[in-house]
């Protein structure tokens, strides 16, 4: 499958079973190989969503199959998939579509093949794992029928650059879903801020200076916020 979306001549190497790189060797380490155990204890935990963010567990997870039930054919690419905390058991269903999942970290690609492994007894036949950076995807425009990227957006500086970037990947009648920590709240944005002091988190938007800022860029934009995560749909 994944020769099918990689752009022509994209250097592509299997690294382990059912991960694949299209990274230079050299390259290829990112801060987050070492913390993903953490990153799940941490990201993973309900009151944790609850208490900072006013999300349940199951609001991402309703929001990532309304993504994937947006189309019945082609193909689906999540951008900066992570571990697949929140997405995994989800993923492991879901059989209609073939799914492109990329992060920038080997160490989290681990472990999302080790959670589709545990639900699912092996990586399923339709999900290709793949490092890679979102900012230079290496693949080609317009193939993807779906584009989706959970709790990235925040992390760049660049908004324009990140959203274009997701755009140009999704097909001419596709939607892009996304979502966005914001600071809606005095919970949210004083630990927005915190964490950008740590260097976590580049961008500090409320909900609805970030749909301003994506009117810019994009047509068609559907809304809606829980708390201090706000959820993303739009087109060209």
């Amino acid at each position: 499958m994944i020769n099918h979306v990689l752009q022509q001549n994209c250097f592509v190497e299997e690294v382990e079973d059912g991960i694949f790189t299209t990274i230079e060797s050299t390259k290829r380490r990112h801060e987050y190989d070492d913390k993903a155990k953490q990153y799940d204890a941490l990201i993973g935990a309900n009151f944790y969503n609850r208490i900072m963010w006013g999300n349940k567990l199951s609001d991402y997870k309703e929001f990532c199959k309304e993504a994937l039930s947006s189309r019945t054919e082609g193909y689906v690419l999540d951008a900066g998939c992570g571990s697949l905390v929140f997405t995994g058991d989800v993923y492991a269903q879901y059989k209609a579509r073939p799914l492109v999942l990329l992060d920038r970290s080997i160490g989290m690609l681990q472990r999302a093949k080790f959670r589709l492994e545990t639900l699912n007894g092996k990586i399923p036949e339709n999900i290709t794992l793949v490092q890679g950076d979102i900012l230079a995807l290496p693949f080609k425009e317009g193939v993807f029928e779906t584009v989706q990227s959970f709790g990235m957006l925040h992390i760049f500086e660049d908004t324009r650059a990140f959203v274009q970037a997701l755009l140009k990947m999704k097909s001419e009648s596709g939607t892009l879903f996304f979502t966005s920590l914001v600071g809606n709240n005095w919970v949210g944005r004083n630990y927005l801020k915190m964490l950008m002091g740590a260097g976590e988190v580049a961008k500090l938007y409320t909900s609805a200076s970030l749909k301003i800022e994506l009117s810019k860029m994009a047509t068609d934009i559907a809304e809606k916020t829980i708390g201090n995560m706000a959820y993303f749909s739009c087109c060209l």
